[in-house]
């Protein structure tokens, strides 16, 4: 007698059955008729996209337009065109190192780097950042020297705004 094996994924279920041909194909009926009642359970975001994209298409500037502003060089971020204030142009590189690099927990020294490369160089990032801490626009996580930089949803918001509005110059 030969063995009939039968694996099959349909979805995020998978059948696998082994035996004669007959009773394999008839549990596979029975598994597709289930399959098949069963309603899809989506997620809040697969139910509304349309309304999810509109909303981030006017809040957050597409990684094109931020090309215009900033560039990525291996692990540094850097601006194209001048901020307003240096304030201004380290929210910037916190945010291009989100978008860019996927890089939530930012060095101070990717920081120094990217503001020397964007000819705004300074002395000390960590002073900046305690003001921007203070403000509710970043965490400081760490010590000493080992402290990393995480922008809150403020800091994002507002980096936000500063690209708009950077964007907006250049356009």
């Amino acid at each position: 007698m030969d063995i009939y094996k039968l694996k099959m994924r349909i979805g995020d279920n998978l059948f696998e059955a082994e035996g004669n041909k007959e009773t394999v194909q008839a549990q596979f009926e029975m598994f597709k008729e289930l399959v098949l009642k069963v309603p899809s359970i989506k997620t809040p975001a697969e139910t509304a996209p349309q309304a999810h994209n509109r909303q981030s298409d006017q809040v957050s500037p597409p990684n094109e337009q931020l090309d215009k502003i900033m560039k990525v060089d291996g692990r540094i971020v850097s601006l194209t065109v001048a901020a307003e204030t240096t304030d201004d142009a380290v929210m910037l590189l916190m945010y291009g190192q989100k978008i860019h690099r996927n890089n939530d927990s930012v060095t101070g020294s990717e920081l120094m780097d990217g503001l020397k490369v964007s000819g705004q160089a300074v002395e000390r990032i960590d002073r900046i950042m305690e003001k921007a801490s203070k403000g509710g626009f970043c965490i400081i996580l760490g010590h000493k020297r080992s402290k990393r930089y995480r922008l809150t949803n403020k800091g994002i918001s507002k980096a936000r705004e500063i690209a708009q509005d950077r964007i907006a110059l250049v356009a």
